[in-house]
């Protein structure tokens, strides 16, 4: 009877030693590892930043239809935008010198408003009576 295709004892090459990695090798693998596992953070990272500022506009520019658009459509007074103080001529201020001056004056009108609306909604307090406390009157 004739062996069987897979009993036919069938001569196996002899297997090559792999000589081990260099020190060298081995550092160079590791920090190729690394760098990879870095770039790759800083990819993330920038991704994460450009995403922050488009969410960032998004939302600033649908503040700016919810106050401008949306608001009137309900019966309440679009809220326009902040207040222009001056326009600026050049950087030494030389023809833009009215304007620099005012900057100061409008920034202390606003916080003198805004200082008038807390001391118009400050509740006054009442001082308390002189009570005899005793031992805890220190």
């Amino acid at each position: 009877m004739a062996p069987f295709p897979g009993d036919i004892a069938t001569p196996v090459p002899a297997a090559t030693p792999v000589p081990p990695a260099t020190f060298t090798q081995a550092a160079r693998s590791k920090l190729i590892e690394i760098g990879a596992w870095v770039l790759a953070a800083i990819v993330v990272v920038l991704a994460l930043y450009f995403l922050a500022a488009l969410i960032r506009r998004a939302l600033a520019w649908l503040r700016e239809f919810w106050y401008m658009r949306v608001l009137p459509l309900l019966g309440r007074p679009a809220v326009r935008p902040g207040f222009l103080i001056g326009d600026f001529a050049n950087m030494l201020g030389d023809d833009g010198a009215g304007p620099a001056r005012i900057v100061p004056i409008a920034v202390t009108e606003k916080l003198i408003a805004w200082n008038q609306l807390v001391q118009d909604k400050q509740v006054p307090v009442e001082i308390a009576p002189d009570m005899d406390l005793g031992a805890m009157a220190w």
